[in-house]
């Protein structure tokens, strides 16, 4: 699998952060998950995680 990474926009917005992504060729992604580390109220490692994922297909 080949994947690049174009460009990450609205960095810093947690909200409106997202990664842009080209398959390079065909590929399966159904088995991957692009994760980001979140931190609670404490500044401490948190396991909650907050996934957003839409596939675009361009030709």
């Amino acid at each position: 699998m080949k994947l690049k990474i174009l460009s990450v926009k609205e960095q810093g917005e947690a909200s409106a952060e997202r990664l842009m992504l080209q398959a390079l060729e065909d590929c399966n992604l159904s088995n991957y998950a692009i994760v980001d580390n979140t931190y609670d109220s404490n500044g401490a490692p948190s396991n909650s995680l907050d996934i957003r994922i839409s596939f675009l297909r361009r030709k």
